[in-house]
């Protein structure tokens, strides 16, 4: 979806893009950008790509385990095996 936007002649006006910060916000089997507990995640990369200077001791795919890990009590291994694979969207970089 973000390759199609940074293309279309409508948005490539935008200082965002034209400056290559489009982002997509990320997701597993729901968004992060929705009212569902996810929404901790999305705040977490939000802050983290637009002041990675101030985040940069966070790593994103340490978090995603333990929030899976804390809120629904999936083993890790769980979590590797079956959420990491289907992220989607731009995660830091």
């Amino acid at each position: 979806m973000v390759a199609r936007l940074r293309t279309d002649p409508l948005w490539a006006a935008l200082p965002a893009v034209r400056a290559g910060r489009l982002d997509a916000f990320p997701g597993d089997f729901y968004s992060w950008d929705q009212p569902d507990p996810r929404w901790l995640l999305g705040q977490l990369w939000l802050a983290k790509t637009l002041h990675p200077e101030r985040f940069s001791d966070v790593d994103l795919r340490a978090e995603v385990l333990s929030f899976f890990r804390t809120l629904y009590g999936l083993p890790e291994e769980t979590v590797r095996t079956r959420i990491l694979p289907v992220l989607q969207g731009d995660l830091p970089r």
